[in-house]
């Protein structure tokens, strides 16, 4: 039986997860599409009948302005919410309470208290739910989790975990249309403190932090944070942060994450060193490097992190078990990041 898919909103990012659920075929139907914004709504849907061309896809995809209206008419077995960040805890606490399986981008939620009512819903609901944090599938993530499982590295010393890009320009090797909106522009819905819940560290800085997080194993037991805004001077919150933390293991972890500046020439997406050696790497590949030796260099296909995400949810909901991101594993990231909001906002002795 196909499972029966709604998308909760139609921005950039619901362009990316269409890839991965067009790519199953007749496991999955689409139930509908869910956005207040017309014009966002029918180009997703053009752009999903046109990938209905293989089997799978029924004639029927209906769109709706409220993702209430998607829930209560379509009935679908699952949603994938790709909504903005301050409305991610009302539609996935609705989706529990109906029991619809749900695929959550990042951020889970914003706040201490919206994760008490996402962790609420969910121990009473038998849904399964997970957080869309794609860049675990990277498969050299993967392959340097696996090794520190098996213990490559004997004891972990430390972690770093980075991410960056200078917002505004474009990807190099795409064109972008010099009149296209920055998403941080004044007016959009990044620039407003209450729906964003912060600056960049919340937002792209997501991604380092559940790498870190995710290596680890644990969470940490003490966080430390500096935050600065740069270049987006119109931003009402950084651009820019640096976290710095321990864990109960006595490891140590870094995330540097910005829209100012690219990650620093020479530097990995994640490093980890401890006492047999060094791993480190970034999408395609992963150097592992014994202490006094040279490294093994291990190369990996370039994949698409999304479409692996979204397979590895319906894999999930097909199989009821449990997916490699959990809600609490969202709830822990966003700990995390909150913890460094408070450290950076609080005035420190001889500061």
């Amino acid at each position: 039986m196909s499972l029966r898919v709604g998308l909760v909103g139609c921005g950039a990012v619901a362009w990316a997860h269409a890839r991965g659920w067009a790519s199953l075929g007749g496991r999955v139907r689409f139930a509908g599409l869910a956005d207040p914004d017309l014009h966002r709504r029918r180009s997703l849907r053009e752009h999903l009948e046109h990938q209905r061309r293989g089997p799978g896809f029924n004639d029927s995809l209906r769109e709706y302005d409220d993702y209430r209206e998607l829930l209560a008419d379509a009935k679908p077995d699952a949603v994938d919410i790709l909504l903005p960040h301050h409305l991610h805890k009302d539609c996935l606490v609705a989706a529990c309470q109906q029991h619809v399986h749900w695929l959550c981008e990042k951020p889970l939620c914003i706040s201490r208290a919206e994760a008490e009512e996402i962790r609420a819903a969910m121990q009473a609901s038998p849904v399964i739910g997970m957080c869309a944090h794609n860049e675990i599938f990277m498969p050299a993530l993967l392959e340097a989790k696996r090794l520190l499982n098996e213990g490559y590295l004997g004891q972990v010393y430390t972690i770093i975990s980075q991410g960056g890009f200078i917002m505004g320009q474009p990807t190099p090797g795409t064109i972008v249309r010099p009149d296209a909106p920055s998403p941080v522009a004044v007016g959009s819905w990044r620039a407003d403190l209450a729906k964003m819940g912060g600056g960049e560290l919340i937002d792209s800085g997501y991604h380092p932090c559940y790498r870190l997080l995710y290596l680890a194993g644990q969470s940490p037991d003490r966080v430390l944070a500096l935050t600065a805004r740069h270049r987006l001077t119109t931003l009402p919150a950084e651009d820019t942060a640096v976290v710095l933390c321990t864990f109960p293991s006595g490891a140590t972890g870094l995330v540097r994450t910005s829209w100012a500046m690219e990650v620093p020439a020479g530097h990995q997406l994640f490093h980890v060193i401890g006492e047999k050696g060094e791993l480190f790497g970034g999408s395609q590949e992963l150097r592992f490097q014994p202490n006094r030796m040279q490294p093994a260099v291990l190369s990996f296909p370039d994949v698409d992190t999304f479409l692996l995400e979204v397979r590895h949810f319906v894999e999930c909901v097909e199989s009821g078990t449990p997916p490699i991101q959990t809600y609490e594993d969202g709830i822990a990231v966003l700990d995390l990041i909150l913890r460094a909001y408070d450290f950076a906002r609080t005035p420190q002795p001889g500061g």
